[in-house]
Formats: C-alpha cells, structure tokens, sequence
C-alpha cells in the first residue's frame, strides 16, 4: 500500500492482522462463552528499574513525595521514601503487563486506559471536596478502582488487576488527579 504513493496513505501506514484470540471479550460474549483469563507475565520489577525511572521522572517523583508528606501514616522521610519506591515499582509492573494487553487484545486495553481516563477526571473533582484523611483516601481510591477492575474486565489474572490499582494511584499521584490539600485532609 505505501508503495503505491497513494495521496490518502501516510507514510507510516501499517497493516495488522488479527484473529478473534486479540479479541476475548467480544469473542466470547457472541460465543456465549464465559470470561476466560489472559495468560500473562507478572514479572516483578528490581530496585534498579526504580530507580531508573525515579532518575527519569524527577518532576513526578517530587509531586508524589509532596503528596505522600502529607498522609499521617507515612511520618518519616524513610516511610514516604520506601511507600513511593512500593508505588513505582507497580507502575512500572502494571506499565509492563498494559503493554502485554496491548498486544495480546486491543479491545480490552482501550477499554482499560477508558476506565482509567473516567476515574481520573473524577478523582481531580472529588479532590477538592473530599473531607476524608489522605491514607484513608488513597486505600479507598486503591480499592475502588480495582474492584471497578475486577467488576469490568473479568479476564485479568489474579493480581494483574491490584498491579494495575497501584500503577493507577502512582500515575495520579504524579499527574495531579488525587491531591491532598495542605490542611491534610482530602
């Protein structure tokens, strides 16, 4: 096709080809099948790729410490420290496993980022009412979006769903979507 030099085919125009396996949920639901699970890697993330990506992302590791300072239960430098590393080690997990669902179903990862883009914008706007303490907040986001997770895309393997809770919250934390005002409540 580009070598035709067609006037309606970009340059980097491409081809994929997939079969109803890139397609799970839809497949099945016509097939009146039940939800089957996605084989994934679960791979765990080591201190050097966190601190990679710390070294990478200061801007955000500084977002997410200014707001981890403010959650009583994280007291000291070392615990905010030590709970930040925790969250990016999921991010950089689930960051892994969204790409395996990228490749292995389109579908189901667009539904995901479109779970995830929703939550977003309403955590930016609950934000600024939320009279609940920050650590109770942040278990309570946790908690929600996962079990949104769980409740929408059926096909996750066990535990790939809190992986990608945790990516969440640390993508939050960092782009400014959940925020804890300075009074510590919200």
């Amino acid at each position: 096709m580009r070598s035709r030099c067609l006037p309606y085919i970009c340059a980097d125009f491409e081809i994929h080809i997939h079969d109803d396996g890139a397609f799970p949920i839809a497949r099945n639901k016509l097939l009146g099948v039940a939800d089957v699970q996605l084989r994934l890697s679960l791979p765990k993330v080591d201190a050097t790729q966190i601190q990679d990506w710390a070294s990478e992302n200061d801007r955000f590791v500084q977002t997410i410490d200014g707001k981890l300072a403010r959650v009583p239960t994280l007291q000291t430098r070392e615990r905010q420290v030590e709970f930040r590393n925790l969250l990016v080690g999921k991010a950089i997990e689930g960051q892994n496993i969204m790409e395996q669902v990228r490749t292995l179903t389109p579908d189901l990862y667009e539904r995901i980022i479109e779970l995830k883009a929703a939550r977003a914008a309403s955590l930016l706007l609950e934000s600024y009412m939320s009279t609940i303490e920050p650590a109770d907040r942040l278990s309570s986001v946790v908690a929600d979006y996962i079990a949104q997770l769980h409740e929408q895309v059926r096909v996750l393997p066990l535990g790939a769903g809190t992986i990608l809770g945790y990516e969440a919250v640390c993508d939050w934390l960092a782009l400014c979507n959940l925020n804890f005002p300075e009074g510590g409540r919200g």
